[in-house]
């Protein structure tokens, strides 16, 4: 018989302090359809519960084969004869609980990090949201920040990004309604690399006569 439910831990909640209520929802939905069966469902996550998903899943799939070996020990007859409250109370090796210990405390220290690494990123998101120059859409925006991260692009990078283009739209006067959406800016397209130096290309070859940004910091 396969589990019906999944287990909400208590310490999920400290887990998640930082994600914002659709995150959370996100997260939960993710972690249902993973225990469903729904393969690969944290593709659809696009915020910071994303760094998290694995921890819980990692729970999820403990709790999971937990069951199973209960389940099992019922189908084999439980206990031996006389020993009627060993199934009750099975054994739990030394071993077996210094492993356990040690798998809690890389679980702790995961999620440690993935809180760490989700702050970060709120951080570098509000640093880029002062800095670029058209407010719209900053949910969106987000969405697509976290999206770059993912792809390899730094949170300096995309500060920087940021910075060169407000001064290249203060510098032609661009009028509002013709600067890019901060979501369109951050799209897969990647067009805010055309206010990046290039990567592996030495500087004095970097840009044409045209570009306006002669000098990095």
């Amino acid at each position: 018989m396969a589990i019906s439910y999944v287990k909400l831990f208590l310490d999920w909640k400290e887990e998640t302090a930082l994600l914002s209520s659709d995150e959370k929802g996100r997260l939960i939905d993710a972690i249902i359809d993973y225990a469903n069966g729904v393969e690969s469902p944290e593709k659809e996550l696009s915020g910071n519960e994303a760094f998290l998903f694995p921890v819980f899943r990692l729970k999820v799939d403990r709790a999971a084969a937990a069951y199973r070996t209960k389940i099992e020990n019922a189908k084999k007859g439980g206990a031996p004869k006389g020993n009627q409250n060993a199934a009750k109370q099975p054994k739990t090796t030394k071993n077996n609980k210094e492993k356990e210990e040690e798998k809690e405390k890389e679980e702790e220290k995961i999620t440690k990090e993935m809180g760490v690494s989700a702050a970060r990123n709120e951080k570098g998101f509000e640093e880029f949201w002062g800095a670029y120059p058209r407010k719209t859409g900053k949910g969106e925006a987000y969405k697509c920040y976290n999206a770059r991260l993912k792809d390899g692009w730094s949170p300096e990078e995309l500060l920087q990004a940021a910075r060169n283009y407000a001064q290249e739209t203060a510098r032609r006067h661009t009028e509002p309604q013709y600067i890019k959406h901060p979501k369109t800016f951050l799209s897969a397209d990647t067009p805010f690399t055309d206010f990046l130096p290039q990567r592996g290309v030495p500087e004095q070859q970097r840009f044409d006569e045209e570009c306006p940004f002669a000098e990095w910091e």
